[in-house]
């Protein structure tokens, strides 16, 4: 028997609209989740897409703190160009942040703050293991 009616169910539709959003190393599919949570949501508070925007943000700072822990010397030539895509994906994320109609200002004011917190541990980092 096929699946009669499950295009006209709604609790069927909300449950193909909810996704999980988990820790992500790729920034296309970071664009890729962004692109659906923007196609998919048609309803928003304050809670629902945010809290996914934020896992990707914070996804973002966390490769962005490796990113600047590992460029040193030379390998900053090649480290550079993952910083490019990430970065990329950082003005994704505030596009999708501003069509739902968050505080612009704060989603700025909460990436320098992470930029200055990753710089800050980085320094540390390197200063541990090179000396």
């Amino acid at each position: 028997m096929g699946r009669w009616g499950d295009d006209i169910d709604e609790e069927l539709q909300q449950r193909k609209a909810e996704f999980k959003v988990g820790f992500m190393f790729s920034f296309k599919s970071m664009n890729t989740v962004i692109e659906k949570i923007e196609d998919e949501t048609s309803e928003w508070d304050d809670k629902h897409p945010k809290k996914d925007l934020m896992k990707i943000w914070f996804n973002v700072m966390v490769i962005f703190l490796v990113l600047l822990c590992f460029t040193y010397s030379v390998i900053a030539l090649a480290t550079l160009f993952f910083f490019f895509f990430y970065g990329f994906v950082i003005i994704r994320l505030f596009g999708a942040w501003k069509r739902f109609g968050y505080s612009k200002a704060g989603y700025w004011l909460m990436t320098v703050l992470g930029f200055i917190v990753n710089f800050v541990i980085s320094y540390f980092v390197k200063g541990l293991i090179f000396g």
